[in-house]
C-alpha cells in the first residue's frame, strides 16, 4: 500500500513540512477503512496505535493533529480537483 502512495506530489511549503504526506494519508485511509470519518477520530486511531503503525510509517514527530490532518487532506484534495 505504501508503495501506491510513495508518488504523491506534497503541496505543502517544504520548511514547515514536519509529518510525512504518506504517512498522514496512510494513517487516514486506515482510520476510515475501520470507520472513522472525522480528522479528530482519525488522530484518535493514530494515538491508540502508535506502536503498530511505528512499524511501517516513519512518523517523525508522531501522529499528527488533527487540523495538520485536515490541512493535509483538504490540500491534497484541492490539487486534485484544481
Amino acid at each position: 500500500m505504501l508503495k501506491n502512495f510513495q508518488h504523491l506530489e506534497d503541496p505543502r511549503v517544504e520548511r514547515t513540512r514536519q509529518h510525512n504526506l504518506v504517512d498522514m494519508v496512510t494513517v487516514s485511509l486506515l482510520a476510515v477503512l475501520c470507520g472513522t470519518d472525522e480528522c479528530l477520530e482519525i488522530k484518535t486511531y493514530g494515538l491508540a496505535l502508535p506502536l503498530w503503525l511505528e512499524r511501517f510509517l516513519e512518523l517523525p514527530h508522531g501522529i499528527p493533529s488533527h487540523d495538520t490532518i485536515g490541512r493535509a487532506i483538504t490540500s491534497r484534495l484541492r490539487l486534485k480537483l484544481a
